[in-house]
């Protein structure tokens, strides 16, 4: 807050603790502003030419990335991570509300790569389709698989963060997880491992007759 701001107030008869948490609400409200001020560049400056340059290029690249909005789910970051590096100077001498506020900001951001993973998961699957290898490799099969072990790894990220134990702590119990992940993506894991065993040994061309009774 300005000095002769300070003085102001001072001079209008506020004592100091309230003045302190005036100023604390003041900071928070143009932190708030500068995320959101983040939040409208990143989108509608950084992204839009971003997109617009992905238009003139005309690639195949550009088309998928712009299709599956890679860019625009990046964007996101760009006001959590205002928040993140501002929580601590403008809540100084409060480690408490800094930490969660910045935790907080981390698992927003944590999600956000998550989204921003899938989109290019699936921009490549589009990629990887229009070419001659995707006879030969099951790309989705791969991709699905990909995605899970991402959501895994988000998963223990999250929950690390919440309970404020180290990742390894989590991976102990993880053996335990195994069979549960197994049981409830069963179909994905049989879906991957039967495209590698047809892929494999060539059993399916173009033109067979295929019947499922």
């Amino acid at each position: 807050m300005p000095t002769f701001l300070v003085d102001w107030l001072i001079q209008q008869g506020l004592d100091d603790r309230t003045l302190a948490v005036l100023t604390m609400v003041v900071h928070i409200g143009l932190v708030i502003v500068l995320a959101a001020i983040a939040d409208v560049v990143a989108k509608r400056v950084v992204v839009r030419s971003l997109e617009a340059f992905a238009g003139r290029a005309s690639t195949v690249w550009s088309d998928v990335i712009v299709k599956r909005r890679l860019l625009h789910r990046l964007s996101h970051l760009a006001p959590a991570l205002v928040i993140y590096l501002l929580a601590g100077p403008v809540l100084d001498g409060h480690e408490l509300w800094v930490l969660l506020v910045r935790r907080a900001a981390l698992i927003y951001m944590i999600f956000v790569t998550l989204a921003a993973a899938d989109s290019l998961l699936n921009a490549l699957v589009d990629i990887v389709r229009e070419s001659e290898f995707s006879r030969e490799v099951p790309v989705k099969s791969v991709a699905q698989v990909l995605k899970l072990i991402l959501y895994g790894i988000t998963t223990i990220a999250v929950i690390s963060l919440v309970i404020g134990q180290s990742p390894t702590f989590l991976l102990g119990g993880l053996g335990a997880m195994t069979a549960v992940l197994m049981l409830v993506f069963k179909d994905t894991i049989l879906s991957f491992v039967s495209s590698i065993q047809i892929s494999s040994n060539d059993l399916f061309k173009i033109g067979d007759w295929v019947e499922a009774p």
